[in-house]
C-alpha cells in the first residue's frame, strides 16, 4: 500500500515519511514541522518558513542558495570572492552551489 492510515486518522506515504524524517526538524510543543534539511546528510542548506520567506538558504545565514548561485556564476565559479563578499565558507558556498545545481529548477 503506498498510503497508510495513521492512529489519528492521517493518511500519510510512509516510504516517503521514512525517507524525509531525518531531514526534518519539528517543534517541540506543537509537533509539527518547523524546517527541512533537503540535501541529505547536509545541513547547510534550509528551508525555513521563517528565513527568507521559505526560500533554499543557509542556516544561521539567511542569505538565499539562489544569490549565492548567481554571485558564483557572475564571478565565474570563483568560490573564494563570494567567501569574503558574503562572509561564508567555502563549505557553505559549495552547499548552496550544489542544491541550485541539482534541486533548483
Amino acid at each position: 500500500a503506498i498510503l497508510e492510515l495513521l492512529s489519528n486518522g492521517q493518511w500519510v506515504i510512509s516510504n516517503i515519511i521514512e525517507q524525509l524524517a531525518h531531514q526534518i526538524d519539528f517543534d517541540k510543543t506543537t509537533e509539527f514541522a518547523k524546517r527541512w534539511f533537503p540535501q541529505s546528510g547536509n545541513r547547510l542548506v534550509v528551508l525555513d518558513p521563517l528565513v527568507s520567506f521559505g526560500r533554499p538558504s543557509i542556516v544561521r545565514k539567511g542569505i538565499t542558495t539562489e544569490n549565492i548561485y548567481d554571485l558564483y556564476i557572475a564571478e565565474e565559479r570563483k568560490i573564494d570572492i563570494i567567501c569574503k563578499w558574503l562572509n561564508l565558507t567555502e563549505k557553505e558556498v559549495t552547499a548552496a552551489v550544489r542544491f541550485e545545481s541539482r534541486y533548483a529548477a
